[in-house]
């Protein structure tokens, strides 16, 4: 089995637990809602929760984990 179809995330929009994919770190609401905007703007998103942990932080869509997640993975 895959990494990312056993371990968890969190969706980085509105932190519902969702699959891990760090390359669509969005539930399915928010990652609908999120395309739209992108399509309008061609800005990336400023989310409001780690990928990882869940914790309450900003992140990007194309960075969508915090630094104490980063620091995690690196060890």
């Amino acid at each position: 089995m895959n990494l990312n179809q056993e371990k968890k995330g969190f969706c980085i929009q509105c932190g519902v637990k969702i699959q891990w994919n760090p390359n669509n770190p969005y539930c399915a609401i928010c990652g609908t809602a999120c395309n739209a905007c992108n399509r309008f703007s061609g800005t990336d998103n400023i989310a409001m929760y780690c990928h990882m942990c869940g914790e309450p932080v900003y992140v990007e869509e194309k960075n969508p984990i915090c630094d104490e997640c980063k620091k995690k993975l690196t060890n």
